[in-house]
């Protein structure tokens, strides 16, 4: 197992109860080499996982319209089952790889990878963070 692989596996301990869908979404990506290899790709400073889910949600936040949206409680009221969202997370990250690459490149990923001031719980009680949109406004000239 490689040493991304086991960080996709850690993450998925470190949320397991607090983010069903990041849990599913760790665990598939910690066996799927082609994802891995994008995360390999990106610049140190953060843990590879965050910056993965922090880049796929600022797009999808940031109005990439994407089947994806429905699984995630802080973009729709109504998830749908974390369970079914790898296949569409896989091919959300493998059409938008470029505009991953360059959202985690870039020297301020870690003000999204990481959000700190804005949580609300979803429906099962679990803290879900939120970036502000003012932390991402700096990030605008990447699209």
């Amino acid at each position: 197992m490689s040493l991304v692989s086991e960080q996709f596996q850690t993450f998925a301990n470190e949320v397991d109860e607090t983010s069903e869908l990041y849990k599913n979404l760790s665990l598939k990506v910690a066996q799927d080499q082609e994802i891995l290899a994008l995360a390999e790709r990106t610049r140190g400073g953060q843990p590879r996982p965050n910056l993965l889910f922090g880049a796929v949600h600022y797009l999808l936040l940031g109005g990439k319209p994407n089947p994806l949206s429905r699984y995630y409680p802080s973009i729709t009221m109504e998830p749908e089952s974390a369970e079914y969202a790898f296949p569409a997370f896989r091919k959300f990250v493998l059409t938008h790889e470029g505009e991953i690459l360059k959202i985690c490149a870039h020297p301020r990923g870690r003000d999204f990878a990481t959000p700190r001031r804005a949580t609300r719980s979803d429906e099962r009680g679990a803290a879900i963070r939120l970036p502000l949109s003012r932390d991402c406004d700096h990030l605008s000239s990447l699209r």
